[in-house]
């Protein structure tokens, strides 16, 4: 009995260390070091091998489902022990703090395998997955001269015309999320297209992957050369590409409450409303009407929020569905409103909504938004009855 304990004792002792599960031997699961940065990179090094780190932090709900469900994962051992040094970092912690900055680490989790000779990123991977031959698949990637960074940007160098090579390389660069090295290469390709070559279908693959912001160099290039576009490619695939970049551009702005001031990106959406001046797409007139809205939230004009709101009952830009919409947006911002008659006007617009409420959960939200404007006015016996009401639908 005692040499069992002993063995239980042992077998939990390399099972579980600090809440993270770090096999030992030749366990199952990827084996992560108890070292520094530096002792790691020195390991690999010596080696020859990658360094993989997990960037986490402490309140990341993917990164905590990847060190449960995915890293004890035999397979993602077998892969990981045999071709990286693996390491895990508190990015908000210590030295994480420091190779946050020096790595551009942005979101949680994010996974980097860096080459220990120059130090540099061979790959990146954002986000996280539970199945685990998702990860070994990325993986691969990194130790694969054909998909990791130092390959695609050896190719690139050697053939900077190649439409299809740099396409490949600015998918490299998105996928590490290294947004200025992939605009700057997008920008210097897309300047030394001729005339001759400029509407090819592969040079259309490239814009229609990588242009997506319209304050980017690449947007610009495709508003100059849209017409020429549009009889090489087709009027309906560019008007839709400049659609949907505007879509989501707008899309952005709108919060359920007014953003401070000190954090607005006041010349981007100077830029976005100056741009939809000039734009007549489909949409043209509902996005112009969004920013307007968002503009009178920053300023606080709360009465010109409704009014607004009202104007949209007979404006033909307004479908059904855009109505519904834009009053959900208008009612939801109204919660900050303290004017108890500007906020009887959202409530009878809230009463508009109702026979579009098709199931429980839109109901449920709708219950929530009206207790939030009813709370905003002062009525908290009606607040709480409508939250009740609410609660009983979870």
């Amino acid at each position: 009995m005692m040499r069992i304990n002993l063995l239980l004792k042992c077998i939990i002792t390399t099972i579980i260390v600090s809440g993270t599960i770090i096999p030992a031997g030749n366990a199952q699961g990827i084996q992560f070091e108890e070292s520094t940065f530096n002792e790691a990179l020195a390991k690999a090094g010596q080696q020859k091998k990658l360094l993989f780190i997990d960037c986490y932090t402490t309140w990341c709900g993917p990164c905590k489902m990847l060190s449960k469900m995915v890293f004890p994962n035999d397979t993602a051992g077998a892969f990981f022990n045999k071709h990286f040094i693996n390491l895990k970092m508190d990015m908000e912690k210590g030295e994480g703090k420091t190779l946050s900055k020096t790595f551009r680490i942005t979101g949680y989790p994010t996974l980097l395998f860096i080459n220990p000779e120059n130090q540099e990123i061979v790959y990146r991977i954002c986000g996280a997955h539970p199945n685990v031959q998702w990860l070994v698949g990325e993986a691969q990637k990194a130790v694969d001269p054909n998909q990791n960074l130092p390959g695609l940007s050896a190719r690139y160098t050697e053939n900077k015309q190649d439409a299809p090579t740099v396409l490949r390389y600015l998918n490299g660069l998105g996928a590490a999320s290294m947004t200025h090295e992939r605009d700057s290469v997008l920008h210097l390709y897309l300047s030394s297209l001729s005339d001759e070559n400029r509407y090819s279908e592969d040079n259309w693959q490239i814009i229609e992957s990588q242009v997506n912001e319209p304050y980017s160099t690449g947007f610009e290039y495709l508003l100059k050369y849209a017409p020429g576009y549009r009889q090489s490619i087709g009027e309906e695939k560019v008007n839709e590409k400049i659609e949907t970049v505007y879509k989501y551009a707008v899309s952005r702005f709108i919060r359920r409450k007014r953003i401070p001031a000190e954090q607005f990106p006041q010349p981007m959406f100077d830029r976005l409303v100056s741009l939809l001046k000039e734009y007549n797409g489909k949409n043209a007139s509902f996005y112009r009407a969004e920013l307007n809205l968002v503009d009178l939230v920053q300023k606080g004009d709360y009465k010109g929020v409704m009014d607004a709101l009202d104007g949209t009952e007979k404006d033909p830009a307004f479908s059904d569905d855009k109505q519904f919409y834009f009053t959900w947006v208008n009612l939801n911002y109204l919660s900050e409103c303290k004017d108890p008659v500007i906020i009887n006007r959202g409530l009878a617009w809230a009463e508009k909504l109702k026979p579009y409420l098709s199931i429980p959960a839109m109901k449920r939200s709708w219950l929530l938004m009206k207790s939030a404007l009813y709370a905003a006015k002062g009525d908290s016996e009606t607040e709480k009855a409508l939250k009740e009401e609410a609660e009983k639908m979870k």
